[in-house]
């Protein structure tokens, strides 16, 4: 569905003072306010790294990629990704 975005406001904070992935806030608004947050990355012990599953699309891992989510989506469906 289309949506006119009037402003983005977007913010990054840090978890646990440099412990874990980036935490990325965008608020959208426009025609209906649409509040998003990044998707929560996993631990894999087996590559001692913070994942996100991008379904074979993201070849090389890099800071740079990330999920968003819209804030409150129990099933976490995927609104805008980078990688």
């Amino acid at each position: 569905s289309e949506r006119n975005v009037g402003s983005v406001e977007y913010k990054l904070r840090e978890e646990n003072q440099g412990e874990g992935p980036l935490q990325m806030e965008v608020k959208l608004e426009g025609d209906s306010p649409c509040f998003l947050k990044n998707r929560e990355a996993k631990w894999s012990s087996k590559l001692e790294a913070y994942v996100l599953n991008f379904n074979g699309r993201v070849t090389h891992p890099s800071i740079k990629n990330f999920q968003l989510i819209e804030v409150g989506d129990k099933e976490e469906t995927i609104r805008l990704q980078f990688g």
